[in-house]
């Protein structure tokens, strides 16, 4: 199997699952605004902290299983034991269903103590409506972990384009105008479509029926140990919602909500990559071809730093546009906060890559460190900074958790990963270059869609020119980046 081969596999998929996460977070954007203009500051601040409460008891019930499918699934195709695959699945749903459901009562009951945490009445309802959609949502959850164990990126993307076509359908069209209350019943409805559209599309690749019982042990080890890092991965993104509800008004939730969304749509790319990356390694690790897979790696964490540093550096330059243009006045004081936040996301989409080469090689529990020690540090952290700094201290309390947990991992990893860390100095210089250049060419041109679109035509000319400069792409793929490079990788070949 040679490089290029694996290069172009990855890729691939990697443009399948970018094209899909961007048509989701797009319609998850385009709602975002919607409902941001259609409501007040208040109200949109209240959906957030019902929605973060939410998400954590769908993460409690997910049990780690997603990520054990994605990790065992491939393994047994890789050895043409697809049977036993199958199985997996079907054990995997059945416990989806039941721990969900349950998960649901739970929230259900507990409305009543949310709407009083958060003085609040409206936040029972809202929490009672949302709870009745969780394993809906359950499900369709885990059988994107499916397809992606199966290298199944095209049904990824069906599925994500019928998802978003629903959301924007349902919500803005059906409930959104009649106000918040059936917002929460719209998302609720998509859940339902998402999940129905997902169980025919794996009752298609799969046959079902034909499966052939195997030891589950081990696949629970794994999956509780990834419990560990899924619930962490919840605290360590979400949990500063709820806390900032505890202490500050809703409307300033929003303002942390919106560019928590500008900030985040900046890794999008990159959080494609890496989850494309992870069945390859899983296949490659069960094989036992380690060089292969170092090379993938070495290559991989290149594509995602220069991926990461140029769609940071773009979303900060233009978040002062999109805030007044898109999500209008009332919202602009979210503008302070994108810059922090976009550090921070930056951060940990270049280091999470270093976890998921553990995860996918079945180093659970190393995988899991980076993400706990960041969940351990932001708790604290965002009570204590929330309390009193208010908003500006829930978003610093972020980005220390992120600094923290990236230094951790860096001392963990070195020794072990080969990690070419001269592209972050190449990176870093090429995207500060860019925001100079961007600032001097589109200066005086208002805010609007032109600036917008000089801002990107700039942004990516300096950019890449800069990385070319640099020498970065000597061993990049042209597909991938451009017919500039003149060194591809086909030339080397793994023996």
């Amino acid at each position: 199997m040679s490089f290029d081969f694996l290069v172009k596999k990855v890729g691939k998929g990697a443009s399948q699952l970018s094209l899909a996460r961007f048509i989701s977070y797009l319609s998850a954007f385009v709602i975002s605004v919607f409902i941001a203009r259609m409501l007040s500051p208040h109200e949109y601040g209240l959906f957030q902290i019902v929605f973060s409460l939410f998400l954590l008891f769908f993460t409690l019930s997910e049990l780690g299983m997603g990520q054990a499918l994605a990790y065992f699934v491939p393994k047994f195709n890789a050895i043409g034991e697809e049977k036993k695959s199958v199985y997996l699945v079907r054990y995997a749903v059945k416990w989806r269903i039941l721990s969900s459901f349950i998960f649901g009562i739970v929230f259900f009951f507990l409305s009543g103590m949310f709407a009083s945490v958060y003085k609040d009445a409206s936040v029972k309802g809202y929490v009672q409506i949302f709870s009745l959609f969780m394993v809906f949502y359950s499900l369709s959850f885990l059988f994107n972990f499916v397809f992606q164990a199966l290298q199944k990126f095209k049904e990824f993307l069906y599925r994500e384009v019928i998802f978003s076509v629903s959301r924007l359908m349902v919500i803005v069209f059906l409930f959104a105008g009649f106000g918040l209350t059936y917002v929460f019943i719209g998302y609720g409805v998509c859940y339902v479509i998402s999940a129905v559209f997902s169980i025919y599309l794996v009752l298609k690749l799969i046959k079902i029926r034909e499966w052939e019982p195997t030891s589950v042990k081990g696949f629970w080890h794994y999956s509780l140990i990834m419990t560990v890092g899924v619930v962490a991965m919840f605290v360590a993104n979400y949990i500063v919602t709820p806390v900032l509800g505890l202490f500050v008004p809703p409307e300033q939730v929003s303002f942390f909500s919106i560019a928590w969304t500008i900030s985040f749509a900046a890794i999008t790319p990159s959080a494609a990559i890496i989850s494309a990356f992870l069945p390859v390694v899983s296949e490659l690790s069960s094989k036992g071809r380690e060089k292969e897979l170092a090379k993938v790696f070495r290559w991989l964490s290149k594509f995602v730093i220069i991926t990461t540093f140029f769609w940071t550096a773009f979303a900060y330059a233009s978040s002062r546009p999109v805030l007044v243009m898109v999500f209008s006045d009332k919202y602009v004081a979210a503008l302070p906060h994108v810059g922090l936040l976009l550090i921070a996301f930056g951060l940990d989409a270049i280091f999470f890559i270093m976890s998921a080469y553990w995860a996918g090689i079945g180093k659970a529990g190393r995988a899991n460190e980076y993400i706990i020690v960041r969940s351990i540090c932001v708790v604290p952290l965002a009570f204590v900074m929330s309390y009193f700094y208010g908003l500006s201290g829930g978003v610093l309390a972020f980005l220390i958790a992120v600094v923290i947990g990236v230094l951790w991992l860096f001392f963990r990893t070195k020794d072990y990963v080969d990690f070419d860390y001269s592209i972050l100095y190449k990176a870093g210089f090429s995207a500060l270059l860019m925001l100079f250049a961007v600032n001097l060419v589109t200066k005086g041109l208002g805010v609007g869609l032109f600036k917008l679109t000089v801002m990107f035509l700039v942004s990516f000319v300096v950019f890449h020119a800069s990385l070319y400069g640099l020498r970065t792409f000597d061993d990049y793929d042209k597909k991938l980046v451009g017919s500039y490079v003149k060194k591809l990788l086909k030339k080397i070949k793994i023996k």
